[in-house]
């Protein structure tokens, strides 16, 4: 291999991380005149060799320490320096470790306080160098160490199935659990269909849940459970029952029978109530026929109030005949069956002469 043409050879042209123990190499001179040209005599490159001997290997922590270690030589008398460097911390690799700061410069790096929340898949490797001559030096592996909870989370109380209650408006459900460390902390998570789980409530080892519908019966809901230095807990999942809400007419409307309103409104009334905190809708429609095809469109002199359980008719007293009209009313809320009232009739006398025959005067 041809390197340079001068009269000197420097050693640092020569790879020598790559090159063999032994190197020889000799100089070719020539001459700008033909013919001319002398050979050196050849001279040998003896460069160490490091051998790993033992390689570190990946190393489980006990009570937060543990010893890595290596074996390594040289192929002449010369020593070896250790440099120990920190490779990943958790999985996540440190750019440029070969020049990070040295752990240890023995064979053996002592690690002490090793946590899991800390240090758990940190990465370490060592440099093998001759001494006084770091140009020639080897990598280790790279191993990972592995740093175990050293506390326990101990769950003496499961969540159970709850049911809600509309009158308290609230539901809860509780977990016990205790942590042999410093600290504990509650994520409780719902779900629709059992699968798929999000965040809920605050870290408290009670979920409370209030303001609820029917639309949350069925959900699932569960407890993980978490300290710095232990296994995570995950409670049982349990379930959430949200009684179907019942609307009940607790007064139903009368028949009306119309003499002499005196241009006084009739009043059609009735009064409903539900088990839930829904909220109601009343709609009122009439039949004007009497072959029960009814209709929720009023006339103008049939009104109902801001609740809806009242219907307001103000009839007019100097017809000569009010039509007789049946009335109902439709009881809705978004989670609860629908409810219909019983039929009202509002009839009026027929009157030949266009007045009553009864009546104020």
């Amino acid at each position: 291999e041809d390197f340079r043409a001068t009269q000197i050879l420097n050693v640092s042209d020569v790879d020598i991380l790559t090159a063999p123990e032994t190197t020889s190499f000799r100089a070719v001179l020539s001459s700008v005149y033909p013919g001319i040209t002398g050979v050196s005599a050849t001279v040998t490159l003896t460069v160490p060799q490091i051998s790993i001997t033992e390689q570190p290997e990946n190393t489980t922590m006990v009570n937060g320490s543990g010893l890595i270690d290596i074996a390594a030589t040289v192929t002449d008398s010369r020593s070896l320096d250790f440099a120990w460097k920190k490779v990943s911390n958790q999985g996540v690799a440190i750019s440029d470790w070969e020049n990070g700061a040295t752990l240890s410069s023995t064979t053996g790096l002592y690690l002490q306080n090793q946590l899991y929340s800390a240090n758990n898949g940190d990465q370490y490797a060592a440099i093998v160098s001759v001494t006084s001559h770091s140009q020639l030096f080897k990598k280790s592996n790279v191993i990972t160490i592995t740093a175990p909870h050293t506390e326990t989370i101990t769950v003496s109380q499961q969540p159970t199935d709850q049911t809600y209650d509309y009158t308290a408006d609230s539901v809860s459900f509780t977990i016990s659990a205790s942590s042999s460390g410093p600290g504990i902390a509650y994520q409780w998570q719902e779900s629709a269909d059992g699968v798929t789980f999000t965040n809920v409530g605050t870290d408290s080892a009670t979920l409370t849940l209030t303001g609820l519908n029917y639309a949350k019966n069925g959900y699932r809901y569960k407890c993980i459970v978490s300290a710095n230095e232990a296994v995570t807990v995950i409670s049982d999942v349990v379930t959430l029952t949200v009684p179907k809400p019942v609307i009940t007419i607790t007064r139903q409307p009368i028949n009306q029978n119309v003499v002499d309103n005196n241009g006084y409104p009739i009043i059609i009334s009735l009064e409903a109530s539900i088990s839930s905190n829904d909220t109601l809708t009343y709609t009122w429609s009439k039949s004007d026929d009497e072959t029960s095809t009814y209709s929720s469109t009023l006339a103008s002199y049939e009104t109902v109030n801001t609740e809806g359980d009242i219907l307001t008719v103000a009839y007019d007293n100097h017809k000569t005949h009010v039509p007789t009209k049946e009335y109902k009313c439709t009881i809705t809320s978004p989670y609860a069956d629908t409810v219909v009232s019983n039929i009202i009739t509002v009839t009026e006398p027929f009157f030949t002469d266009g007045c009553p025959t009864t009546g104020p005067t």
